[in-house]
Parts: structure tokens; sequence; C-alpha cells
């Protein structure tokens, strides 16, 4: 899903300071580690600030006063794509969403004399509604990007699209439509969800779906127009 750029929360309790209310969602968190590996800026990165649990860590030490929310702290809350799959298998139902939306609210405030967070929102906006909401033209602005990586003008072409350049993984831009000649689909038809970014940058995985689905006697649909998951 495409977050939206930070803002601060409506939710949060008028009675408690946004570092309390940081802290009393983080402290939820019991470390178990089992929402890492669900998590995709993590497996892009192999960083553990680039996971919940690591994030979570960092959202406490700016609560608690023992980090302050500098430019590193921010990468690492900026790259998460709040989808919030780590919700779905935390076993202590700690508040994800509800705790990165605070804490980039928490960011926001210790820089709100600072033109550079308001200039980041509006870059923002702009590549979310005009770029990452609109698959065909994600999806030309990949197929850009990896004929520079075959031109070895991926490191430039990489920097050039700031954040969204070093989350782009170097794999095909679309799933395969291909079909084993042995399947023969009679059971019915199913349609499969690729959504705004999938078939960019997760190829692999549609494919996979696809096949399975095949495999299992389905014919494929992939509905046209796919918009954003959230």
């Amino acid at each position: 899903m495409i977050a939206d750029p930070p803002r601060t929360p409506s939710h949060i309790d008028s009675t408690a300071t946004l570092d309390e209310t940081i802290r009393r969602d983080a402290l939820d968190c019991v470390m178990c580690g089992i929402c890492v590996p669900h998590c995709p800026t993590f497996a892009l990165t192999d960083n553990e600030a680039d996971g919940p649990r690591g994030r979570i860590s960092l959202l406490l030490g700016i609560s608690q006063g023992d980090l302050e929310p500098d430019a590193a702290v921010r990468r690492h809350l900026d790259t998460c794509l709040t989808c919030r799959a780590c919700e779905t298998v935390c076993p202590s139902g700690v508040q994800y969403g509800r705790l990165i939306d605070n804490g980039r609210a928490r960011l926001a405030q210790s820089e709100s004399g600072d033109a550079r967070p308001r200039a980041q929102a509006r870059q923002w906006r702009l590549l979310r509604d005009q770029l990452l909401t609109r698959r065909r033209r994600l999806g030309w602005a990949y197929g850009l990007y990896r004929l520079a990586a075959r031109l070895r003008l991926g490191g430039l072409a990489r920097r050039l699209a700031g954040p969204l350049g070093r989350a782009l993984p170097r794999q095909p831009a679309a799933p395969s439509t291909s079909r084993p000649s042995h399947v023969k689909p009679s059971r019915g038809t199913v349609g499969l969800f690729i959504g705004c970014t999938g078939a960019a940058m997760n190829a692999p995985a549609a494919r996979a779906a696809a096949d399975v689905i095949r495999a299992l006697g389905y014919r494929v649909v992939t509905p046209g127009e796919q918009v954003c998951c959230g």
C-alpha cells in the first residue's frame, strides 16, 4: 500500500504527550522478531533498523530521550511502507501502524521550523499521485530504470530516483503470462490482484502465484487498472 506523507494523527490521546503515546505502544512489543521476515523493506536491505522491530526500538529511544531524531533515524522511518504486514503476525497485538504514524509526527514536530519536511511531503505527494498509483507509468519508469542498468548507468539512475531507486530490485518488471501446456483450466476463473507496485517490484511472487493457480486448474485473469491496495 502507498502511505500518506507524515502528518499529525488525530487519534493521539489529548491527555498524553506524543512521546508518552509512542512509549506506551512501543513497550507492548516483546522483541520476539516474528514480524521481521514479513517486512518488505527488511527483505531488501537486511538491516535490522529497516524492519518493524528495529523501527520500534528507534521510536522507543526517541520517546525516552535516549536517541536524537536525526537524518539517519528519519531515513529508517521514512522507508517504511506502512503496509502493516507485521501487525497481522504479531502475537502481542502491537499497533505498529499507529506507532509509525505517531513516530513520523514526532519527527515532524522536532523539525517544525525546517522547510525540508514540507518540501519532502510535497515531493512524496507528487510521486504518489503521478507515479506510484499509476501502474502503466510505474511500469514505464521501471523499464527505463532497467535499461539504464543494462547500460551500466544503474548507479546513476538509483541516485537520481532517490529512495524509490534504492528500493527497486533488479528483476523482470512483469509477471509471466505463459501457461504450462499440460494444465487445462476448467475449474473456474481466479482474479489475481497485483496492486500498484507488484508487477514492477515483486514480479517473481506474482508470477509464482499465477503458476500455482493455473496448476490447480483455474484460469488466471489480471484485472486492468489496478490501484493501490490501501
